[in-house]
């Protein structure tokens, strides 16, 4: 209890006023903690004790689900943004754009003098974006392009954007060494779970039979 009003930063009033509200008196919530303790420590003896996960065993998990493991591919892109709200402009500077990228023109100038998406002064460089954290159809023109290319135009309810793929790292599966430890917990709760479940079950199969038994 000294913890939980440590970690809390709770005082002994506080406590009491929170179990008051809660419907409890304070012998009540000792006796709860107890119970939780008994618990905890009956777990641990005759289950977690028990259970020893081999490195053989992260190995072949590791192996068997490898996609689980896999970080998402990511890609750093520069880009232009028109905005449509302005409609009597949008069409002249979506023209003028246009225009300067079919002539040539430096990506990161253009988007500096054009652009009114995010970091536009710095050339539109948005720096690495996972997949995911970008709208659908910038992310599909993305993952077309190879690294200096340009896409575009992108049309969306909002407006249009051009893109410039600087770089791209692929998907790939973290190495077992760096999730070796998630691995662990994994295969430990997946064991946990299983006999202790089991062990749930024969308990309750067996209370129902003693209950028969002393109904007879």
């Amino acid at each position: 209890i000294e913890d939980v009003k440590a970690q809390n930063k709770m005082k002994q009033e506080n406590l009491l006023l929170l179990l008051a509200q809660s419907g409890l008196t304070y012998n009540e919530y000792k006796e709860q903690i107890k119970e939780q303790i008994r618990q905890v420590k009956f777990i641990n003896k005759e289950f977690r004790s028990k259970i020893s996960i081999q490195p053989e065993d992260i190995e072949d998990y590791y192996r068997q689900n490898m996609a689980e493991f896999m970080d998402q591919a990511s890609y750093r892109i520069n880009m232009i943004f028109i905005s449509s709200a302005d409609k009597e402009n949008f069409k002249l500077k979506a023209g003028e754009v246009a225009k300067a990228l079919a002539g040539g023109g430096d990506f990161r100038d253009i988007a500096g003098h054009y652009s009114e998406g995010p970091a536009a002064s710095m050339g539109g460089d948005l720096g690495y974006l996972r997949s995911g954290e970008m709208n659908g159809a910038i992310e599909e023109a993305a993952k077309k392009l190879k690294a200096g290319e340009i896409g575009g135009p992108v049309e969306t309810p909002e407006g249009i954007y051009y893109i410039q793929l600087v770089d791209s790292i692929p998907s790939e599966a973290r190495p077992l060494e760096a999730v070796r430890g998630e691995v662990h917990d994994r295969l430990f709760k997946k064991i946990m779970d299983e006999r202790f479940n089991f062990w749930l079950s024969e308990v309750k199969k067996y209370a129902h039979i003693e209950i028969r038994l002393t109904a007879d």
